[in-house]
């Protein structure tokens, strides 16, 4: 709790606790009723909902603060495996996507089920080390059951060889967003063991080998019924190009990383490439017929990137990236961090990012003041939030570098798509299995009866966030996928935005779908339509009753019934 780390006491026979010797400070008190952690791995189920309760403390006073507990709801959680099979024994927990209410955690027991007591509210339910979740809603008094079942970890004993059938010594592999790496050893063999992250998610899993010194290179799918495998590498492709700044002018020491894609999923290959004297680079072991995108960092400068680059093209084992340009990093933004009474608060995270800029992070200090150096001119976003006991705080701002006067954050109560929010008012619901709700009126540039009869994707995005972006092109990508299970798209522009802007946007993209944008109140808007960030995703059948939401792009064709 609080600066000054954990402190822990219990209620006496009156149900008073007392914490002492604090300094002034704001303190969130996390409330359990002491079920012990044995006992949870036994299936005992805590009498309580943990909750938060935030307090200030003032020099020389005694602060009381009154928390009435809830036996609020249930989730039980069965684990599965691949073949259908309880997990046991593994730790499964919830958390409250919006921040406003407190999580709980729990262990499967034999029959691979943990029984989590939480407060009434929406939670996103998960598994360690998998990456499984699904999300739930609880209400007071009612248990709300939900199965995460994904793929059997898998060991595999393997060889490395060349096109010529030789074992292959020193070949760097990994498995995409697992973080499992290794090396083949001198005669080119290796294991693939996968049991420290318990089931899988459900989808195909790949195996990245690379060799860069000998330009060899192979992604192979991973089949988990298989315990051996043969690796065959094959000649890679070579990717080269040059990092120049605004006037044309190589940088010399220019970082690359390059990120290759399967189908809509993407995954680093962390190359750490420097550009030379002249700003030019070679990046090696790049797998045939697959699509690459490469950003480039440098001191003093921004970011840039090069996407969509496909390898398939390629003449005589070499692709020619564009040219990168990176703007110079010198400006420096200052402002300051107030609550809704216009007082400066302290230890806010700030965070700025934009076209072209590098992420940049600082915290205000005691009097709300905060600097962020190395910004480079022009576009430029600042998000900043905190937690305060059971709420989130944060403010957004859009402004373009240079400025000339100091900037004002304001914090309010959020959701967790970084707008302003106010919880009392508005409350997020699920959508799934109800119908959606109309919008014509909320939603301006929508032909409604263009989707009349016809399945939906639905996407709410924001076309100056990157995130939104490539969800926007990985649908334009599923166009003929996605009208062939009989289904349509609409575009949402979420944020503020004129008419205009967004149209040439979608023209400038070869966006093959209509674009709408919200009318008048974009937070209830998207609170009616239970749209808890950006960019999200609604898919719906033919009757417009929501099957799934916050769908991720690759998921969107397997979604659609």
């Amino acid at each position: 709790m609080g600066p000054v780390g954990l402190k822990k006491t219990v209620t006496d026979a009156n149900g008073i606790a007392q914490f002492k010797m604090l300094a002034p400070k704001t303190y969130t008190i996390s409330i359990t009723d002491g079920t012990s952690k044995e006992d949870v791995k036994k299936g005992k189920l805590p009498r309580w909902a943990p909750v938060n309760e935030k307090v200030v403390i003032k020099a020389g006073e005694t602060t009381k603060s009154q928390v009435r507990l809830s036996t609020g709801g249930v989730i039980e959680v069965t684990v599965l495996d691949g073949k259908k099979a309880p997990v046991k024994e593994t730790l499964v927990y919830a958390h409250n996507p919006t921040g406003g209410f407190s999580g709980a955690s729990g262990y499967t027991d034999a029959n691979g089920i943990a029984r989590l007591r939480v407060l009434p509210g929406s939670y996103q339910v998960q598994m360690q080390n998998a990456r499984l979740s699904e999300q739930v809603e609880v209400e007071q008094g009612q248990t709300a059951k939900l199965t995460l079942e994904g793929k059997n970890p898998v060991k595999i004993t393997g060889i490395a060889r060349d096109g010529q059938g030789k074992p292959v010594a020193g070949a760097k592999m990994s498995l995409p967003y697992y973080g499992w790496t290794a090396e083949t050893d001198a005669q080119g063999q290796f294991t693939l063991d996968t049991s420290s992250f318990g089931p899988m998610r459900n989808e195909a899993q790949v195996l990245v080998v690379r060799h860069e010194e000998r330009n060899l290179a192979a992604i192979i799918d991973v089949d988990e019924d298989v315990n051996q495998m043969e690796v065959k590498l094959e000649n890679g492709i070579i990717a080269r190009g040059i990092v120049n700044d605004v006037n044309d002018k190589p940088i010399q020491g220019a970082t690359l990383n390059v990120t290759v894609w399967n189908s809509s999923r993407g995954w680093s290959l962390n190359n750490g490439v420097k550009t030379d004297a002249n700003g030019h680079y070679n990046i090696k072991a790049l797998v045939p017929d697959r699509k690459y995108s490469f950003n480039a960092t440098a001191d003093g400068y921004g970011q840039g990137y090069s996407n969509n680059i496909e390898a398939g093209e390629a003449e005589n084992s070499v692709i020619e990236v564009e040219p990168i340009t990176l703007k110079l990093a010198t400006l420096t933004v200052s402002g300051i961090v107030v609550d809704e009474n216009d007082k400066p608060v302290e230890g806010v995270n700030i965070q700025c990012y934009g076209q072209g800029q590098v992420n940049i992070q600082t915290k205000s200090d005691k009097q709300g003041n905060f600097t962020l150096a190395k910004v480079c001119e022009g576009e430029l976003n600042l998000s900043a939030y905190m937690h305060a006991g059971t709420e989130n705080l944060n403010a957004w701002l859009r402004t373009a570098a240079p400025v000339d006067e100091q900037l004002k954050l304001v914090l309010k109560k959020a959701d967790n798509s970084g707008s302003s929010w106010n919880r009392e008012s508005t409350v997020f619901k699920s959508l799934k299995g109800k119908k959606l709700p109309e919008f014509q009126g909320d939603i301006a540039g929508i032909d409604v009866n263009s989707i009349a009869g016809k399945k939906l994707v639905l996407c709410f995005f924001d076309m100056n966030q990157r995130p939104s972006r490539f969800a926007v092109r990985e649908l334009t990508r599923l166009k003929t996928e996605i009208e062939a299970k009989e289904a349509a798209v609409i575009l949402v522009q979420a944020a503020s935005a004129q008419k205009d802007v967004v149209e040439n946007w979608i023209k400038e993209q070869n966006v093959p779908f209509g674009a709408g944008i919200i009318q008048g109140d974009a937070e209830k808007v998207k609170a009616k339509l239970g749209v808890k960030g950006l960019p999200w995703i609604i898919v719906t059948d033919s009757s417009k009753k929501v099957i799934a939401e916050g769908v991720a792009p690759a998921q969107v064709i397997d979604t659609i019934k």
